[in-house]
């Protein structure tokens, strides 16, 4: 077995720790259940009874060590991964057993937060933590608080925003925090001290904090505030957020270490978040909308979109979602536009609220307590709600304020992926053009981040438009570049089902069908074309003739030079050597994508087309260079069957199967390969859309076997193939 790194070591050791973690949790979830029969804490029960209906994580089940051992074998039985943890206790002293559900059980740090804690204890530099809305930033700064009070240092935690005080102080309620804020008097001798950027930038503290952390620390971190604050500070900085990125995209500045592996993905992973599902019934055109300090200008999207046709088309589109969905947040544009969208939203049978800072905080407080115990179904909020929100019910999110924010963007979706009981999943319905203009909100963040529809269709390497998609099957959805070769796995494609409107990553199902690829949908099943560019003939069309000759002439002339140096001079020049040669041009012409960024010693020794053409080969042949019963390659490529099908001298069959089909895209299909094989112009796939819309459109009882009669006729004619376009439209003048 290869020597594993460090990282590798640690990485594996936090899974398991997950894992184990993980195991504890399921089975205190489910003694709960049991006790609730109970009516008690304390469950005296047999294992076998215990176990019943246990059921195992699926991380536990599909993870598998480094030695082939599953999890499920190694992490030992639930109950004694709960009893490890703290999470229970079990009493022996009778039969059977007692099982002990423990108070507090939210104190249980998870692994990762654990893992990161510790690293910023062993760091001992300035620290930039960056992790999910939901994943407990405020118990990992507890954890780092207790460890630097340990020291005999000094902790002052700050907040952007007085709503998040409360929070801080609930969080860090075993350290007896001091809040500093407004005229009430603190104790300056204490550890820890809770204020906000406001109050703590201009106060005389009266004590030298040794550590301070800022929480929500993208918030105004390069304004002069924080430069106030950090003046004559010496001590360690700690910074904390879901998204702290500056207006560029980057990380904010100033800090020695960033910690940003356990990320959205991480969580769905581990089920520490629900999943979000994306989609984006509502298209909106941004092209005419400035941009002001690195966002849409707020006035002209409130004209363009603060309007009777825009909201009632947001409101038509997202409503069946809403209805079905237990509590729903929409983001706004600004206070009017809120306002507006709730009188709407009530109007269709919705109960709503818009809640903003013209209410009183009495009035704040009473529509978050009616939202949260379920007389309002959405809540509308001029971007009020991005920070200091938590309602774990909340499981969907609307999109009807542009942003080009990406910090702004994860701060809303955020709000909507909290756990709560039954909550498997979160909509997000993106009204505005958010999705398409940031990508998917589990994207990575991404300097100077482009649209959606170009991050997918330009080579990074070389910018070149000429990019297509197709289906690994090791590595999944890749995209590779015709003109440099570059290639890279395809991260969070994207793809909108064109049924239901449901948008999907890259994890997503996607399949190879009639040589195009396809996005299976996991809510309607729905199979959406993603890409024709995967087939050879389609394919080709993305390739100049010269960048394909090139590309025959490079491989020609390193297969004659390895010939050279298997056998005489003369032997590339004979008549059988010479034909393979013809058949290896043509196969290049029809599997050029395969060329691109390979060398002829990969092709001859692994290609796995080549080798497999061979197995059906005759074990003796009378050429002396050609051996097909041998796995190493003695001469030809390729076995007898491929050649011939590249010679051409199957164009009998074709032409029989021809005659013989009744379906115009069959035997269209059939010309392609005729009309290839003869090196003459097929129908683009533009063009080929454009006959099967025609088709499609056509009133005509019998268009699908006239059209297929057609077709026909042009090829043994030798007619333009593109004839075909003209067809169906003069048969409808002709019958109308």
């Amino acid at each position: 077995m290869a020597k594993k790194s460090l990282q590798e070591i640690r990485t594996w050791k936090l899974e398991y720790q997950e894992i184990h973690y993980q195991t504890a949790i399921a089975f205190v979830n489910h003694l709960k259940k049991l006790s609730s029969k109970y009516n008690s804490n304390i469950i005296q029960i047999s294992q076998k009874e215990l176990y019943k209906d246990f059921v195992y994580p699926e991380t536990l089940i599909y993870h598998w060590d480094w030695y082939g051992k599953n999890a499920k074998d190694s992490v030992g039985e639930p109950h004694e991964c709960a009893v490890e943890l703290g999470l229970i206790d079990i009493n022996t002293s009778s039969k059977p057993y007692k099982y002990i559900i423990k108070e507090n059980l939210d104190l249980i740090l998870r692994p990762y937060q654990i893992e990161i804690a510790k690293r910023v204890k062993k760091s001992e530099k300035s620290v930039l933590i960056e992790a999910p809305t939901g994943s407990g930033k405020s118990v990992i700064a507890s954890e780092i608080a207790k460890d630097e009070i340990a020291k005999g240092g000094i902790v002052l935690i700050v907040a952007p925003k007085v709503i998040l005080l409360e929070q801080l102080q609930e969080t860090f309620f075993t350290l007896e925090p001091q809040i500093i804020h407004g005229p009430k008097d603190y104790d300056r001798n204490h550890s820890v001290f809770i204020s906000t950027l406001q109050t703590a930038h201009k106060r005389e503290l009266g004590f030298e904090p040794s550590m301070i952390m800022i929480d929500e620390v993208h918030f105004g971190f390069s304004g002069k505030m924080i430069e106030m604050l950090l003046s004559n500070f010496n001590g360690r900085l700690i910074g904390l957020s879901a998204t702290p990125y500056d207006q560029n995209s980057k990380p904010i500045e100033g800090f020695d270490e960033h910690i940003n592996e356990y990320d959205l993905n991480y969580m769905f992973k581990y089920n520490y978040l629900v999943q979000p599902i994306c989609y984006a019934p509502v298209k909106v055109d941004l092209s005419r909308i400035t941009v002001q300090a690195g966002d849409y200008n707020q006035l002209e999207l409130d004209q363009s979109f603060n309007t009777f046709e825009h909201i009632k088309q947001i409101v038509d589109n997202t409503q069946e979602f809403i209805k079905k969905q237990k509590a729903s947040l929409i983001f706004c544009i600004n206070i009017s536009h809120a306002k507006a969208i709730a009188i709407a939203f009530n109007e269709v049978g919705i109960p709503t609220k818009a809640i903003h800072s013209e209410l009183s905080k009495k009035e704040q407080d009473e529509i978050m307590k009616q939202y949260k115990n379920g007389e309002i179904k959405l809540l509308a909020n001029p971007m009020m709600l991005t920070t200091g929100f938590d309602d774990p019910a909340t499981d969907c999110i609307v999109l009807a304020r542009a942003t080009k924010s990406q910090n702004l963007y994860r701060q809303m979706v955020g709000r909507g992926l909290r756990l709560y009981e039954n909550k498997t999943h979160a909509k997000i319905i993106d009204c505005a053009g958010v999705i398409d203009n940031l990508g998917l909100p589990t994207e990575p963040q991404k300097p100077n981040s482009m649209p959606l529809s170009k991050r997918v269709s330009l080579c990074p390497n070389c910018e070149s438009d000429r990019v297509y998609r197709y289906k690994d099957s090791w590595r999944g959805l890749i995209k590779k570049c015709a003109d440099c070769g570059y290639q890279e796995d395809i991260q969070q494609l994207g793809c909108e089902c064109e049924l239901c409107g449901a948008i999907h990553g890259s994890e997503a199902n996607y399949i190879m069908k009639d040589e195009s690829l396809y996005l299976k949908c996991s809510e309607c099943n729905h199979e959406t074309l993603v890409s024709s560019k995967s087939s050879a003939e389609e394919l080709r069309e993305i390739f100049s003739e010269k960048q394909i000759k090139e590309i025959q002439q490079k491989f020609t002339l390193a297969y004659i030079k390895y010939i050279f140096t298997k056998g005489s001079v003369d032997l590339p020049f004979r008549e059988d050597v010479s034909k393979h040669i013809i058949a290896f041009q043509n196969y290049i012409a029809e599997n050029i994508a395969d060329f691109i960024d390979t060398n002829f010693k990969h092709i001859q020794n692994h290609y796995q087309p080549f080798t497999k053409s061979k197995e059906n080969d005759p074990k003796e042949y009378e050429s002396d260079w050609f051996a097909p019963w041998s796995f190493k390659t003695e001469g030809r490529l390729f076995g007898l069957e491929l050649e011939a099908r590249l010679l051409g001298t199957n164009i009998d069959t074709m032409k029989e199967e021809l005659e013989s089909v009744d379906d115009p895209f069959e035997a269209l299909e059939i010309i392609h390969k005729l009309l290839s094989a003869k090196g003459e112009n097929i129908l683009a796939s533009d063009q080929k859309e454009l006959l099967h819309t025609q088709l499609k459109d056509s009133s005509i009882e019998d268009i699908y076997s006239m059209c297929t009669k057609r077709l026909k006729d042009i090829y043994l004619n030798n007619e333009p193939i593109e004839d075909i376009l003209k067809f169906i439209p003069m048969i409808e003048s002709v019958m109308k």
